[in-house]
């Protein structure tokens, strides 16, 4: 099997850019046009497509699941009221991510 230089681009800029949209929700627009312009100059894009996913949503995933962690432990915690909305942030784009690798790894390559 070849390597897909493609999808660990995409893993390590989704990753980024979901702590970066826990730190500062409006970093994300930004972060999309530099993903959509690494993409266009990139041939094979569903695999950097389904990186970006996948990252993206384990970046989220544990961050949330850390902080409610750490909640869970401290008395003077407020831990997050919307659980199962922070959790759909994190598990569609995961499970996306993983169906679009699915079909990338079964796609006919070139070479």
């Amino acid at each position: 099997m070849r390597s897909r230089p493609t999808a660990r681009m995409g893993l390590a800029l989704g990753a980024l850019m979901g702590f970066a949209y826990l730190v500062f929700p409006i970093s994300v627009f930004p972060g999309l046009i530099v993903w959509v312009l690494l993409l266009r100059e990139s041939d094979t894009r569903l695999p950097a497509i389904a990186g970006g996913l996948v990252g993206y949503g384990v970046a989220v995933l544990v961050l949330i699941g850390g902080a409610n962690l750490a909640c869970a432990s401290d008395p003077t915690c407020v831990p997050l009221v919307v659980v199962p909305l922070w959790l759909a942030l994190g598990l569609v784009p995961l499970a996306l991510g993983l169906v679009l690798a699915l079909v990338a790894r079964s796609a006919p390559q070139d070479g």
